[in-house]
């Protein structure tokens, strides 16, 4: 013997069944492994479903999978937006540190000539003026500290401005 056997009466409900019936009672054997413990059963005779019940069943799961994997598509497409825009955000950033050093090398006269051409896009004049907000806390640390005083020789204190 290959298996425990268990034979039993099993009565089944459901609104589905074939005729109206809501009670079919079925033998059914279960057999348990002794190699590894896993149950199988035989049933000598289905209950008969409605047909209609049948379909229904169907539509219902086909729907309700169609439903979980439009939900998982979504999520996939989220978590891609999500980490293709820290990319771009990374790489937008990295453009603009270059450019505002760049920026940062020009004199502040060419600085206020490109801050007064009015084909300058808002973007390089926001760069601009945070250039030159910059040198001028610069300035202003450098005059707070008596570096660059009034009475300070200006060529005794040299200033990257």
């Amino acid at each position: 013997m290959f298996h425990f056997n268990y034979f039993l009466s099993l009565e089944l409900s459901s609104p589905y069944l074939k005729g109206g019936g809501f009670f079919t009672t079925h033998e059914v054997m279960v057999m348990k492994s002794h190699e590894d413990g896993v149950r199988s059963f035989a049933i000598d005779e289905f209950p008969s479903m409605d047909e209609d019940a049948i379909e229904q069943f169907w539509i219902k799961m086909v729907e309700s999978h169609r439903v979980e994997r439009e939900a998982t598509f979504k999520r996939i497409l989220d978590e891609e937006r999500t980490i293709h825009q820290s990319s771009k955000s990374s790489e937008s950033q990295q453009t603009l540190t270059a450019e505002k050093a760049a920026l940062a090398r020009e004199s502040t006269r060419e600085l206020r000539r490109r801050l007064a051409d009015p084909r300058i896009a808002d973007a390089e004049k926001h760069l601009v003026r945070a250039v030159l907000d910059e040198r001028w806390k610069k300035l202003e640390g450098l005059e707070s500290s008596g570096t660059a005083g009034s009475n300070a020789n200006p060529r005794a204190a040299k200033v990257d401005l």
